[in-house]
């Protein structure tokens, strides 16, 4: 329960830099560091899993670029 509002905390963080990202901030560099954190999260097992389960409770566009993200993933 700890993680799955750890993840979902994380998550929330970064959405609203996402949204931010169409007012030019945060900056290119910034925002690296975040889709950073997302990739290396979605790498960890229980991760992807907690996706499927949440990801309606996301903005539409958001889960758009998350779910781009987790089909890049290299395949284990």
């Amino acid at each position: 329960m700890q993680l799955a509002f750890f993840i979902r905390a994380t998550f929330r963080g970064i959405q609203n830099a996402f949204f931010r990202r169409r007012q030019g901030l945060p900056s290119e560099a910034a925002w690296a560091d975040y889709e950073g954190i997302v990739r290396d999260n979605l790498s960890r097992p229980a991760v992807p899993v907690w996706w499927l389960a949440e990801w309606e409770t996301y903005d539409a566009e958001f889960a758009k670029y998350v779910d781009r993200l987790l089909a890049e993933r290299p395949a284990v």
